[in-house]
């Protein structure tokens, strides 16, 4: 009896060491797409940004070569 209190209560610690382990993980998988999320804006806004220059660039191009 004094056995089977002992594996009941051991198998009470594993399953709270389970849950926090898996709280822990998700948290870790919710931080790394947060931060994958963060480098794909942050890639998207320098691509506008170069865009734009390019736009830019290229207007002020034609503009010059119609001026000229």
């Amino acid at each position: 009896m004094e056995e089977e209190t002992s594996l009941r209560n051991e198998l009470e610690s594993l399953k709270l060491q389970l849950q926090i382990l898996n709280k822990a993980n998700s948290e870790l998988q919710l931080q790394k797409c947060k931060s994958e999320l963060e480098s794909a804006m942050l890639a998207k806004s320098k691509a506008s940004l170069t865009s734009d220059d390019l736009t830019s660039s290229l207007q002020q191009l034609s503009e010059e070569s119609l001026s000229a």
